[in-house]
């Protein structure tokens, strides 16, 4: 999976002022496919120094679910953009 289902892209920074490769400037960033579907399992349990009850926490999981959220870097290249279904 990890050698056939990555994105890999390779980067290059340049010099301002020679328009040269940078020292270090080569690297690659691996993303996971835009259509990917991550799936794990929350699981609510009572902690005795926490007074909250199972379905404030609930509601405070359903809260992540109208939302779109970024895990990871490259925000600002729109990597990273997630959304969260409770099944």
């Amino acid at each position: 999976m990890c050698q056939h289902s990555t994105e890999i892209t390779a980067r290059i920074k340049l010099e301002d002022n020679t328009k040269t490769v940078a020292d270090g400037g080569l690297w690659y960033e691996e993303a996971l496919p835009a259509e990917t579907i991550l799936s794990g399992i929350a699981v609510i349990t009572p902690v005795k120094t926490i007074k909250h009850n199972d379905t404030e926490i609930a509601g405070a999981l359903k809260v992540l679910t109208e939302k779109t959220l970024q895990f990871g870097g490259k925000a600002t290249v729109g990597r990273g953009m997630c959304q969260v279904q409770l099944v």
